[in-house]
Parts: structure tokens; C-alpha cells; sequence
């Protein structure tokens, strides 16, 4: 539900509905609290509340902190995971121009094919939290054309080598891309996360209760930087879905420009 949810809606409006959401929780509590319990608003329960609220707060703000840099760090590998892949691919056009050229354009066009098929159709798949059969049939196919081919110079036999050895690291990264693809937060810490952030607030609009506006701010604050940290939170969740993701770019440098993608 969650990948749904940043899939389908952009990312600063992901973070408004997340602080909305929390700022009229804790308004809400406060006004709720002043109608119906009786709370002083004197000088001591203003600083007795400050304390709480930095105390509460302070903590949360501190797991938050760590789950998004948890969560960008994992993003920015699955990134140069990608970049990788590509690179490997590149690499491997440039190991093939010394082969006969009948095996030549059989390798060549299982790259495109594999490369193609990466960026387009199971890019769209990732979002999805998906792989595409198409790209793990042009892989395999890939293998069998470098699997046919026998190396007769020493200088096939070179470059036929680390044709090979880049081929598994390709194999090698497309297996973490899609391993990738899930969750970075459990489902469990990402409820507790929704459920904690409303849970404090509610506590410090309830603990704050009827004072005047420029009293409430303090809570307001609050609310806002965890909507926020919380709306990013979840944006970095899934490293290929939403707006903050891994984008196919990497697979369109270079010599990969040259292949078209299929109409």
C-alpha cells in the first residue's frame, strides 16, 4: 500500500499531507483538551511542557534521523548498483569487437536486447516492486550466444575472458537490483512509525491543552518537522518507486545510447 501510495502521488505533496496531518492532530488534541480538562495555563505547566515536548520529541527525532539516512544510504547503492550494471554492459560492447564478426552482432544484439529490455520494460516493473520475465529471458540468452562461442586466437581468448567475467557481474547486479526492490523499513517499524507520530502528538496537544496561539507553536513545530521527516521517510522507502528513486539514466550513456528502445 505504501509503494502505492508514493507511486502515485508526488513527493512534496507526500510531506504536506504527512505535516497537515500532524499539525491538526495535535491542534485538534489541544483543543479537545481545553474544552473538556481542566489545565493551567500558568508559567510552570508552559515550562513543565516545554521539557516534555523536548524530551518526546528529541527522541523520536533522533530514530527518524537514523531510519532516513538507513534509507538514503541503501537508496544511493542500489544507484550504484545500476550504474554498475550499465557499466558492465559498455564494457562488454567494447570486449566483442575483437571476436569473428558472425559471433560479433549474435552478442551484440543480445546486449541491446538485455539492456533494452532492463530499461524499459523492467524499470516500469521495478516501480511496481516487480522483475520483468523479458529481461531474465535476455540474459539467459545472452549467456547461451557467449556459451557458444569458442575462442580460437590468444587475443579471443583474452578479451572472450573478461567478456565473460563482466557478463556474471551484470548476472551478479541484476540480482541485488532486484533484491532491492523491497521495503527498506519493515512493515512493523513503518506502522509503529505512523503510529508513534500521531500518538505524540496527540500527547503533546493534550499535555499542552487551551493556551494561546503563541503558545502552541512549540507543538506545531514539532508536528512539522516530524511530517516532514516522516514524509521523507517513506519516500526513500522503496529505492525504484515514487519520485526519490533510482532512474534508468545510467543505461542510455555512452555506447547503450546507440541501441533504440523498442516502439
Amino acid at each position: 500500500m505504501l509503494r502505492q501510495f508514493i507511486d502515485l502521488i508526488p513527493f512534496w505533496w507526500v510531506v504536506c499531507i504527512c505535516i497537515s496531518f500532524l499539525v491538526f492532530t495535535t491542534l485538534g488534541a489541544a483543543f479537545i483538551s481545553s474544552r473538556f480538562f481542566s489545565i493551567a495555563n500558568d508559567k510552570d505547566h508552559l515550562e513543565r511542557s516545554n521539557s516534555i515536548i523536548a524530551i518526546l520529541s528529541g527522541g523520536f527525532s533522533v530514530l527518524l534521523a537514523f531510519i532516513i539516512i538507513t534509507a538514503w544510504n541503501y537508496l544511493l547503492k542500489a544507484q550504484d548498483n545500476a550504474a554498475q550494471e550499465a557499466n558492465s554492459l559498455a564494457v562488454m560492447m567494447r570486449n566483442i569487437a575483437v571476436f569473428p564478426q558472425e559471433n560479433q552482432i549474435k552478442l551484440s544484439e543480445a546486449i541491446r536486447n538485455y539492456t533494452v529490455a532492463v530499461r524499459v520494460g523492467e524499470w516500469k516493473s521495478m516501480e511496481r516492486g516487480k522483475e520483468n520475465p523479458n529481461a531474465a529471458k535476455a540474459l539467459r540468452e545472452l549467456y547461451q550466444n557467449m556459451q557458444s562461442f569458442s575462442p580460437t586466437t590468444q587475443l579471443e581468448k583474452l578479451y572472450y575472458s573478461q567478456a565473460l567475467h563482466n557478463l556474471n557481474t551484470i548476472h551478479k547486479l541484476r540480482r541485488d537490483r532486484i533484491n532491492q526492490l523491497y521495503s527498506v523499513i519493515p512493515s512493523r517499524l513503518s506502522a509503529a512509525l505512523i503510529l508513534g507520530s500521531v500518538f505524540l502528538t496527540l500527547i503533546l496537544g493534550f499535555i499542552r491543552g487551551g493556551a494561546k496561539f503563541i503558545d502552541l507553536i512549540p507543538i506545531i513545530v514539532v508536528a512539522v518537522v516530524l511530517g516532514f521527516n516522516l514524509g521523507i521517510a517513506f519516500s526513500l522507502d522503496f529505492p525504484f518507486s515514487g519520485d526519490i528513486s533510482v532512474k534508468n539514466n545510467f543505461f542510455y550513456h555512452g555506447i547503450l545510447n546507440t541501441f533504440h528502445d523498442e516502439a
